[in-house]
């Protein structure tokens, strides 16, 4: 089955939505803060559930805070058009559970391997940040 949209605002709506989990993810991994607190009234919605300060080296969580606060900036830019009005996001659940069934669906890994944690290194983390990227 494939989800089609009726207008343009409901497409950038759900690019939004994207953006969102791909902010709090960066932004949680390399500060331990998401959205709210980078910018308080952008978004509204449910605070995300299972992010994590990701274990990783100095640069990479340079890095990824930089991709974090970029997202920002373009939702806050997207939200200036008005061509959307302000978004209620959805709950976004980010935990090592979460992303270890991700994991395990995508490889068809058996329930015997380790928890896969995508926040215990940076060899973890980078796969998984790779993989929410192509997503917007």
């Amino acid at each position: 089955m494939q989800a089609s949209f009726s207008t343009s605002g409901e497409v950038i709506q759900f690019n939004i939505n994207m953006m969102y989990l791909e902010t709090n993810f960066f932004l949680y991994a390399s500060t331990g803060k998401g959205i709210d607190s980078i910018a308080p009234d952008l978004v509204q919605g449910p605070l995300p559930i299972g992010l994590k300060i990701a274990n990783l080296d100095h640069v990479t969580s340079q890095i990824i805070k930089e991709f974090g606060l970029e997202e920002v900036g373009m939702i806050r830019a997207i939200l200036k058009t008005k061509l959307v009005g302000p978004i209620q996001m959805p709950l976004v659940n980010l935990s090592v559970e979460a992303w270890d069934d991700f994991v395990r669906l995508a490889f068809n890994v058996s329930v015997s391997a380790p928890t896969f944690n995508t926040y215990a290194n940076t060899i973890n983390f980078l796969p998984t940040g790779a993989a929410i990227t192509p997503l917007l």
